[in-house]
């Protein structure tokens, strides 16, 4: 794994973990599917994050787990705190 994507795995976990309370069974699972991806990445020659531009149209068999990301609306993620 690239050290930059192993930081950033890390203090999302962190976050998920401290600041959100989540079940250490939910970490856990989000661990194993990180690790996976940085593996895929950087089987892929990807190994910075401002290179990974969007997910494949078709998931392959390694990222099968990921298929539910895509359907994330960018819409929703951009969206503007209310006042």
């Amino acid at each position: 794994m690239a050290h930059a994507l192993q930081m950033m795995e890390s203090r999302f976990l962190t976050y998920v973990d401290v600041e959100r309370g989540l079940a250490q069974a939910t970490v856990e699972a989000y661990r194993r599917d990180l690790d996976r991806y940085i593996e895929w990445l950087g089987d892929h020659g990807i190994d910075d994050a401002r290179q990974i531009t969007t997910l494949p149209k078709e998931p392959t068999p390694r990222l099968a787990g990921f298929g539910s990301l895509r359907s994330v609306r960018c819409s929703r993620l951009r969206r503007q705190p209310e006042r």
